[in-house]
């Protein structure tokens, strides 16, 4: 599959996700969805194209709409129209992640000193993994998404401790990537080589590597585009999550 073909792919898929077309990915505006699936007081801004797909729980459809009446036709909305227009008094930011694509032709692997044992973890390494993730920050594990019990997840350990770990997630059409790695065993590759493991098993089951990362967590990027992810901006690019005060 070339990149053309690839990046297509990536696109038809959104547009059927969103009920949408690829003319309206091109043209620009917003289009809202209520999601009943989404928690209460959440509103995800997903950026595709020109276009940017409102989705909401319905609890927050009243306001929603107050702002897009509000709207100029065919206006682009983003999180900075609705922190500005609410005032930042009653919605925050919640975060605002970008999105990379893996082609499977991109795929970079890195070799490791033999020290470092790279393989695929069970349920009986859960406990190395709580220990992995008490070793760092509650916020690095909440960005992290990494837990036993996803689709797959790949350690490194070094002397019988696991001291890395990247684990996929059933995200449709696509294997939603998530790394951890611990403070002192970081800068050394460590969390490359086990998201590229987890990248190896995605494509074999016929899926395609998407990895989300906060646009402020540098090294997460830095460590995405280093294996060979990228974005594709005439896809769902960016995605942007605001939360109203109860």
């Amino acid at each position: 599959m070339n990149r053309e073909i690839f990046e297509q792919k990536i696109i038809d898929d959104w547009v059927k996700y969103f009920d949408s077309s690829k003319k309206e990915f091109e043209t620009s505006g917003s289009k809202i969805i209520a999601r009943n699936k989404y928690a209460k007081n959440l509103v995800i801004i997903a950026h595709a194209g020109q276009k940017t797909f409102i989705q909401y729980n319905p609890d927050v459809e009243g306001r929603v709409n107050e702002l897009t009446r509000h709207s100029p036709s065919g206006m682009t909305l983003t999180a900075e129209h609705f922190i500005s227009y609410f005032e930042n008094e009653n919605i925050r930011i919640n975060n605002i992640d970008k999105l990379f694509y893996l082609h499977l032709p991109d795929l970079k692997t890195f070799t490791l000193d033999e020290c470092f044992i790279i393989r695929k973890l069970v349920t009986e390494d859960e406990h190395y993994l709580n220990e992995l993730n008490n070793s760092c920050s509650e916020e690095e594990v909440d960005n992290s998404f990494v837990e036993i019990d996803e689709l797959g997840v790949w350690g490194c350990y070094f002397d019988n401790k696991l001291v890395a770990a990247a684990g996929f997630s059933d995200w449709g059409l696509y294997g939603d990537l998530g790394v951890i790695t611990h403070p002192e065993f970081r800068r050394r590759g460590l969390g490359k080589a086990v998201v590229s493991a987890a990248c190896k098993e995605i494509f074999e089951i016929g899926r395609i590597p998407v990895y989300r990362c906060h646009i402020t967590l540098f090294q997460s990027i830095n460590t995405a585009k280093s294996i060979g992810f990228r974005i594709y901006p005439k896809a769902y690019f960016k995605m942007e999550v605001l939360k109203y005060s109860e």
